[in-house]
């Protein structure tokens, strides 16, 4: 089984990802693009597994754009949907079987259930989310387990498009419209 992981560099996408490969998944590892965290992507894939296959894409210029297009409530959530079309896009070309991503129910507000429910739609590979049950310190363990825990934590990245006021129960409908918005 092959599948695409959404790798941010931060502490969760690594422990889905391992938890994922240990279960005998191949991996390719996407990263989305904000600012230059190559060395960092590249050292965490590694700890996962040997002779990774990372693929980068620029993601700030979809970014800048939906800021100054859409209702900044929705950014996050436009941020992620953006992120899994990438990683759908990936995954059909490389005849992968499903798209990893370190999401937990609860932890940040585009990681509600309405909001991932609203996310998915549309998407056509499935999702996995090995971590969607664990709370912030099981995954601490599991990092520090699997030692990508230090190597996340380093350099840690505040994203400058986080909104004030983050959706945190998003129609699908409403979703949709915020993100024709960013195809003009």
């Amino acid at each position: 089984m092959k599948a695409v992981c959404l790798l941010s560099g931060g502490i969760d996408s690594p422990v889905a990802a391992k938890l994922a490969h240990n279960k005998g998944a191949s991996i390719i590892f996407l990263h989305a693009e904000i600012i230059d965290k190559r060395k960092k992507i590249k050292a965490l894939a590694e700890k996962i597994c040997k002779n990774p296959k990372i693929l980068f894409y620029n993601h700030s210029s979809f970014l800048k754009k939906a800021k100054n297009s859409c209702d900044n409530k929705y950014l996050c959530l436009l941020c992620k949907r953006r992120m899994y079309k990438e990683a759908e896009k990936i995954a059909l070309k490389e005849k992968a079987d499903f798209i990893i991503t370190g999401e937990s129910i609860g932890q940040v507000a585009s990681q509600t259930l309405k909001n991932i429910k609203a996310l998915s739609q549309g998407i056509n590979i499935p999702i996995i989310r090995p971590l969607i049950g664990l709370n912030k310190q099981e995954i601490i363990i599991l990092a520090k387990e699997f030692k990508t825990y230090d190597l996340s934590i380093k350099e840690n990245f505040k994203c400058p498009f986080v909104p004030k006021q983050p959706k945190t129960n998003a129609s699908i409908k409403n979703l949709l419209s915020e993100e024709e918005k960013t195809k003009i």
